[in-house]
């Protein structure tokens, strides 16, 4: 069994580590696994904002920019979309959300998210929800890969949102 610190230095977890807000020390910690963070190098810097979204922010900024504020930020949810716990709640599989993302992971412990799944908030949409990109996927993929890391019990701290960021 294992922490996300483990796991991070076993280079399985890949730490998002933004700079400081106003020299404060961040609130939270965020992991991606291995395969999201890849596909996160390798997708969003070529990304464009979904058709019909004036965001000014490009995928890639809105992905360091929602983040950095979600680690730093003493109320998260009122920064950005919100994040929010899909249903069935009891899976304890969250959606960190923009206008052109999607990022499903779960909450560890209290303050700790690990993120397992990135993708286009329009190719998601766009998919049929039991479909091979659709949300049905990314939630079952997520709960697969919560089990699987081989974190120490509890793998997944499922509660209210608020009390878990």
């Amino acid at each position: 069994m294992a922490t996300p610190d483990d796991l991070e230095r076993e280079k399985i977890l890949v730490r998002f580590e933004p700079d400081p807000l106003d020299g404060r020390s961040p609130m939270r910690r965020v992991f991606l696994t291995r395969k999201s963070y890849d596909w996160c190098s390798r997708t969003l810097p070529g990304a464009s904002n979904p058709r019909g979204h004036d965001n000014p922010l490009c995928p890639a900024e809105q992905f360091d920019t929602y983040l950095t504020l979600f680690v730093n930020e003493p109320e998260p949810l009122t920064c950005g979309m919100p994040p929010r716990i899909l249903r069935p709640q009891i899976e304890g599989i969250c959606e960190l959300r923009t206008t052109a993302l999607r990022m499903f992971g779960w909450f560890w412990r209290k303050g700790t998210y690990i993120i397992s799944q990135v993708g286009l908030a329009d190719v998601i949409k766009s998919q049929p929800s039991s479909g091979r990109h659709g949300y049905d996927f990314f939630i079952r993929q997520a709960k697969t890969d919560a089990m699987s890391l081989g974190l120490d019990p509890p793998e997944i701290t499922a509660g209210a949102l608020h009390d878990l960021v």
